[in-house]
């Protein structure tokens, strides 16, 4: 036990065990009814333009934001601390410490969304059953655009509508360009790409 504590303490693994805890009080207080499960959602903001791409090619669009950031820091904590019991722990501390340490988070944390992803992606009828959006059902409703710009090729965009947080992939047409944190509305479906053709939200409202 002093051993298992004593590893998630140490650098780098304490920044994950610190997220992981984060997480686990977060569905504690859920559970107790103190949180609202579903109008609570993960925003990385800035961080998500490296982050959205990453969060799509891991099959986590469409997946509430909640359960996706929990099973992220559930499997990069697990990545990130065998990596300090096989690696980390046998380097002496300093700059090749810190610098390894940093590349390992790195790799824990793309991991844990792919992990996340495939574990999750046979579950997606599941949360249709549960009360998720379908792609028809939120055709009008406004999202905000949180890759760092949505062009006709690329871009991401969260949807919150009273229920799971959800991550969007979305294209815009006419050569037009949103930026992060634009409000867009969602025009049409393109199943596909698995993308939502979206126009401003000003444009939408004319």
């Amino acid at each position: 036990m002093d051993r298992f504590v004593e590893i998630s303490l140490s650098y780098p693994v304490i920044i994950f065990s610190f997220v992981l805890c984060v997480a686990v009080i977060y569905w504690v207080v859920a559970i107790f009814g103190i949180a609202d499960v579903e109008s609570h959602n993960v925003d990385a903001d800035g961080a998500f333009d490296g982050l959205g791409g990453l969060l799509m090619k891991a099959g986590l669009d469409g997946v509430p934001l909640t359960i996706a950031f929990t099973l992220v820091s559930l499997f990069a904590w697990l990545t990130i601390y065998l990596a300090d019991i096989f690696l980390l722990e046998h380097i002496a501390p300093g700059i090749i410490l810190v610098v390894a340490g940093i590349v390992a988070s790195v790799v824990a944390t793309v991991a844990g969304m792919f992990v996340a992803g495939f574990l999750l992606k046979p579950m997606r009828p599941l949360f249709k059953k549960i009360g998720a959006p379908t792609a028809k059902s939120i055709i009008g409703h406004i999202a905000t655009v949180r890759s760092g710009s949505v062009t006709d090729n690329d871009g991401v965009a969260i949807l919150e509508d009273g229920g799971a947080s959800m991550i969007l992939n979305v294209r815009t047409m006419n050569g037009a360009t949103f930026l992060r944190g634009d409000r867009v509305a969602l025009l049409e479906y393109q199943a596909e790409n698995n993308c939502y053709i979206v126009i401003g939200e000003d444009d939408f409202n004319r």
